[in-house]
């Protein structure tokens, strides 16, 4: 596999030989909490065999993500001195961690060669808004969990970051939070990787983020609460922006679900 690029003329996403990438992507945002390797390799195997080639996932997963363990019974971090969960502290103790699990899945999509989109954190974790949270972010942590993540990842060929995690950055602290993540990911990955951010339904990153340096193509999700949403319209406003970034929907409506998201939840 090949580090994925934008092309020369910004427009598209190309593999490091030049070669174009078209995006055919699934969601599986809670695998490395809900799965077993053994469900992991079935359902990745499942999704090469559909001719997918990304697949979205994140690290501290909504609804619940920082008390939920893995299949394997382990948490993604441990608590600090003030006993709140700490991003600064990934739980590497004992055989078999969460992180430990995650490098197994990883490894199983580069077997199945499918690109990882890898969200640090879904966005209640710094924007609990109707989620459960907690906030557990500030630019400090958010630099240094960054930069732990970017260093232990860099050798990935097949990854890309994905900031965010369907929350609008609604406080300039949260823009700072991402910055700083962003930031502590490209200190430890040498920029190696690809970058962009998961907004909330029915936006772009274009609305958030589109003026930022490490921000390389923006990413829609069109949403799942009305029938008929306009996606293209989304695309055609993105494509005229400057600066030039390839766009994508990355997230349009699922399959066979109810107007207003309402069979899902």
């Amino acid at each position: 596999m090949q580090y994925l690029r934008v092309s020369h003329n910004r427009r598209f996403l190309t593999l490091k030989d030049g070669t174009p990438f078209f995006w055919l992507g699934d969601t599986a945002w809670s695998i490395f909490h809900l799965l077993t390797r053994e469900e992991a390799e079935l359902y990745l195997k499942d999704r090469q065999q559909k001719k997918f080639n990304v697949i979205q996932v994140v690290a501290l997963a909504e609804p619940d993500g920082l008390e939920t363990t893995s299949a394997y019974g382990r948490k993604p971090l441990l608590k600090n001195g003030d006993g709140n969960y700490d991003p600064t502290l990934p739980d590497l103790s004992g055989g078999y961690s969460y992180w430990d699990h995650i490098d197994y899945i990883l490894n199983l999509a580069e077997e199945h060669n499918l690109y990882m989109a890898f969200l640090p954190t879904w966005g209640d974790k710094y924007n609990q808004a109707w989620g459960k949270g907690p906030e557990i972010f500030n630019k400090e942590n958010a630099f240094q969990y960054g930069k732990w993540l970017g260093e232990r990842y860099k050798e990935r060929k097949d990854l890309l970051w994905v900031l965010g995690g369907d929350r609008k950055l609604e406080k300039p602290e949260h823009l700072k939070i991402i910055r700083a993540m962003a930031a502590g990911i490209k200190r430890g990955d040498e920029g190696r990787h690809l970058m962009t951010f998961h907004p909330a339904g029915g936006l772009s990153s274009s609305a958030s983020v589109q003026e930022e340096d490490w921000h390389d193509f923006n990413m829609l999700q069109s949403g799942h609460n009305k029938l008929d949403i306009d996606n293209y319209n989304m695309i055609t406003h993105d494509y005229q922006l400057e600066p030039t970034r390839p766009v994508l929907d990355a997230e349009p409506r699922y399959d066979s679900i109810d107007d207003g998201y309402v069979s899902y939840r």
